[in-house]
């Protein structure tokens, strides 16, 4: 399940759903459950290269 989420995550999707099916055991059986889910994505702006002149301090909860 983790790599059809991330998947639909790196293709930018903002909706999407899926199912996966147990494959543990319950007992001595088969578990026999699926999982469904629904995801709502939302992603923010890439700020990576925002203001790459002003310097960074790299421990701003300590005051020097």
């Amino acid at each position: 399940m983790t790599y059809q989420i991330m998947r639909a995550l790196k293709a930018g999707r903002t909706l999407f759903d899926g199912q996966e099916a147990c494959a543990g055991q319950l007992g001595s059986g088969e578990c026999g459950r699926t999982l469904r889910y629904t995801a709502r994505a939302s992603y923010a702006e890439d700020l990576s290269g925002m203001d790459r002149d002003r310097p960074t301090d790299p421990c701003p909860a300590t005051k020097h």
